[in-house]
């Protein structure tokens, strides 16, 4: 009975040593919450998706709404880059399927299919600013034009 006094101090530290224990271990439990298998992040639905709030599969970044997409904010499938809205792009802020910028950065913005480049709308246009289908150079409104700031068609 002699040590009763110290026992009794000595239990609410130890619960409260045990109580924090608990509570710092659900952070660990709950970074994993997410529907599927093998996901590391938060909120995942789908498989081996990496990030937090992924929708799909193979997803690797967060928010991503499709599959195998490498970048943050897209929706479709493999895409590369971030805010991307289709499949097959290549570069940041493209609208569409197989648009490629010249780099992965958030400046590019493609609507289409199959431009190179950045700010193209349309089909097959190759350069910066161009709208219409086939066009090569900058600024460019028409079909198969070859240059700068050209309007019309190839003749």
């Amino acid at each position: 009975m002699a040590g009763l006094p110290a026992q009794l101090v000595a239990a609410p530290a130890a619960i409260a040593t045990a109580a924090q224990a608990a509570v710092s271990s659900i952070p660990s439990v709950m970074s994993n919450f997410g529907l599927g298998f093998a996901n590391a992040g938060f909120g995942n639905v789908g498989n081996a998706n990496r990030g937090n709030f992924n929708l799909g599969n193979a997803n690797l970044g967060s928010t991503n709404f499709g599959s195998a997409n490498l970048g943050n904010l897209n929706f479709g499938s493999a895409n590369l880059g971030s805010s991307n809205f289709g499949f097959g792009n290549l570069g940041s802020n493209n609208i569409g399927f197989g648009n490629v910028g010249p780099g992965v950065t958030a400046a590019l913005t493609n609507f289409g299919f199959g431009n190179t480049g950045s700010n193209n709308i349309g089909f097959g246009n190759t350069g910066n600013g161009n709208v219409g289908f086939g066009n090569t150079g900058n600024g460019n409104i028409g079909i198969g034009l070859d240059g700068n700031n050209l309007r019309g068609s190839a003749g």
